[in-house]
């Protein structure tokens, strides 16, 4: 009796293990499905690096004149749309880049299904950094995204301002009424590498359309939620940043 039971326990053993194999199987096919997809579409994003240096902001109002008379001599680097670079169309963006491959990206319009909207379009290349900068519209936001030559593809919060003759980059992302960033983050390219200086969370206003004036210094537009009845008028900053 005792063979016949230790009999049966082996048989179950084996049956099981032979199911958990199968399903183990399963699961890896579905999963380099799942990854070759991703690998059709979107480039590998890879992880920002964080400075280890310690900088703070300091700021003070300026008026919409200043702000307006600064922007005309601002010292961002102007980006250049190089058409032998990327290929627009209806159906997706294709970036290619100088190791003869090239990153694509398919549009969702969402004509089935409107949350799923993912439309992709390029913004510049920056030839000081030797980066490329596109852009995924999404149902509720934004998606701005360095891709670098050798097709590393790192996101930031809002589209980029290169401050000329630097290595400073500084990105703003704007938008209280969503659970979406909101602040502004610093870096500074390291071979065509973003590296995160400073991350900087706003929660009772929103920037806006910012810019450098020289190699520590930006101004922006500061906007404000209303209560419903009226919208309280913009304000404008000069923002030091110290360290």
């Amino acid at each position: 009796m005792k063979k016949w039971i230790l009999f049966l326990i082996i048989f179950l053993q084996l049956s099981c293990g032979r199911r958990n194999n199968d399903h183990t199987e399963n699961e890896d096919s579905i999963a380099d499905s799942i990854e070759n997809i991703i690998i059709e579409n979107v480039a590998d994003e890879e992880l920002i690096t964080e400075s280890e240096n310690d900088i703070s902001f300091s700021y003070i109002n300026i008026s919409k004149y200043e702000y307006e008379t600064l922007k005309k001599d601002n010292k961002n680097e102007i980006l250049s749309v190089p058409e032998e670079k990327f290929e627009e169309t209806d159906k997706g963006l294709s970036i290619k880049l100088s190791n003869g491959k090239t990153l694509s990206f398919v549009n969702n319009d969402g004509e089935e299904c409107e949350s799923c909207i993912e439309i992709y379009r390029y913004v510049g290349f920056s030839t000081a950094h030797n980066l490329h900068v596109y852009y995924q519209h999404l149902y509720e936001s934004t998606e701005f995204f360095l891709v670098n030559e050798q097709g590393g593809a790192f996101h930031i919060w809002g589209e980029p301002s290169f401050l000329n003759g630097s290595n400073l980059m500084f990105c703003i992302s704007g938008l209280l009424v969503y659970d979406i960033d909101n602040g502004f983050q610093i870096y500074e390219i390291k071979e065509s590498i973003p590296v995160l200086l400073k991350q900087y969370d706003i929660t009772d206003w929103i920037p806006n359309d910012a810019f450098w004036i020289n190699n520590n210094e930006l101004v922006m537009e500061q906007d404000f939620l209303g209560d419903g009845n009226s919208v309280p008028p913009s304000k404008y900053i000069k923002l030091k940043i110290i360290g």
